[in-house]
């Protein structure tokens, strides 16, 4: 940030399909199968029916309604970032 003037990555929250919860460190991963970030927290929501996560991503994939993928052992569930 301090040599581009420019905030690389974003902390959001991830709405997980099918409640699969995914592990500290897991992959984010663009549309495309690309990493784009890491999780640093998750839980199930009872609220949501499903898995819940924080995590950094890149800042051109931080946008409310991005589809992203999480690495959960050797699936890679949709998730999508929201409000």
């Amino acid at each position: 940030m301090r040599s581009r003037h420019v905030v690389a990555r974003q902390l959001v929250q991830l709405q997980i399909e099918g409640g699969t919860i995914p592990r500290l460190g897991s992959q984010i991963l663009s549309a495309d199968q690309q990493p784009v970030g890491h999780v640093t927290s998750f839980c199930h929501s009872p609220a949501r029916d499903g898995g819940i996560a924080l995590g950094y991503v890149r800042t051109a994939q931080s946008n409310p309604g991005t589809s992203l993928r999480v690495e959960v052992g050797e699936a890679t569930p949709a998730a999508m970032v929201t409000d």
